[in-house]
């Protein structure tokens, strides 16, 4: 359900930070297994 939200966000141009799709992730389209968010 999730990834089809995201696929909608992205269709009508919402920004959407992507991840890398590794470390057992099933898609990139979002931050997954692995990924690392830094925020300043």
């Amino acid at each position: 359900m999730a990834r089809t939200a995201v696929e909608k966000m992205l269709a009508s141009g919402l920004p959407v930070l992507q991840g890398t799709g590794q470390h057992g992730s099933q898609t990139d389209l979002f931050l997954g297994n692995g990924d690392i968010l830094e925020l300043e």
